[in-house]
């Protein structure tokens, strides 16, 4: 039988402190920024042209010029005309390219790390205990700020559980983890900045299926026997937290990595740290719209 005092990769290492550190310090980095007016030409512009405006509010209009005074800039963009006030515009550029992702979609798989395990989902002897593929879509608010909708699907391996001699057998089913989950994220979602990064904290659902577990055993009078328990799956709440970067290889393809740190609890729990988690690394691509 197997050694079920083993020490596990997780069990006295202070990772759930050091993951919320890290992406505290990641948050503020990305956050902090700050804006003084460009030294913008206005004589430059010119009725009729087309340009971007960037706003100190961080707006931003792509539009045609109309008219051009020391008072306000009067431009027209998708049959709407708008009066731009010098004083509130940070930048102008011929560059009509929207600053900001309108959304961008990623791809990915990867390995899953192993965490807690209230529930014994897995097989707690190895640190590499499965894998996962994800999908998700990231809709930006402005160039730091935005929303993600995860879909995610894990695949965690079970053991055998094998008495000596043979005299019992047990055997798992592998665990099925599926999750939803909606995010704030915090990151650089500029089109043109070569590289693309953010943090992300949510929360959502996950439905796990534990799927069979198959007992094989002897009795008194030597007969086999062969009983096989079916679970019900377990339908709960989760939360995740994590942290992706990206280099952008054409103008809408990027290649990324990305770390999650994801707790799960069962049916009615709401405080599910130090239940069951599970940390997925990951690659994938990014298409941008």
């Amino acid at each position: 039988m197997k050694n079920t005092s083993a020490s596990y990769p997780f069990d006295n290492f202070p990772l759930y402190r050091n993951i919320f550190t890290f992406i505290l310090i990641f948050l503020s980095l990305v956050s902090f920024q700050i804006f003084s007016q460009n030294s913008v030409d206005f004589d430059s512009v010119k009725t009729g042209k087309t340009y971007k405006f960037i706003m100190f509010d961080e707006t931003e209009y792509i539009g045609k010029v109309l008219s051009v005074n020391s008072a306000r800039i009067r431009i027209v963009s998708d049959k709407i005309i708008y009066n731009l006030s010098p004083d509130d515009i940070f930048s102008i550029t011929k560059d009509n390219t929207p600053t900001v992702y309108s959304i961008f979609m990623n791809i990915r798989g990867g390995a899953v790390v192993l965490g807690e395990s209230k529930y014994s989902y897995s097989n707690r002897e190895k640190i590499f205990g499965g894998y996962n593929i994800g999908i998700d879509n990231v809709i930006p608010i402005d160039e730091k700020k935005g929303i993600r909708f995860d879909l995610l699907y894990c695949h965690i391996f079970r053991p055998e559980n094998n008495a000596p001699g043979n005299y019992y057998q047990n055997y798992y089913d592998d665990v099925q983890m599926y999750s939803f989950s909606g995010n704030f994220v915090l990151g650089s979602f500029r089109s043109d900045n070569k590289f693309y990064y953010y943090a992300n904290a949510g929360a959502g659902i996950h439905i796990t299926s534990q799927g069979a577990t198959t007992n094989t055993h002897y009795d008194v009078q030597n007969n086999l026997i062969t009983e096989i328990t079916e679970h019900d799956p377990n339908i709960g709440f989760f939360m995740s937290f994590g942290v992706l970067g990206g280099i952008k290889l054409t103008k809408k393809l990027g290649a990324f990595i990305n770390f999650q740190a994801n707790f799960y609890g069962q049916y009615h729990e709401i405080i599910i740290i130090g239940r069951e988690s599970n940390f997925p690394f990951s690659a994938g691509v990014s298409y941008f719209f």
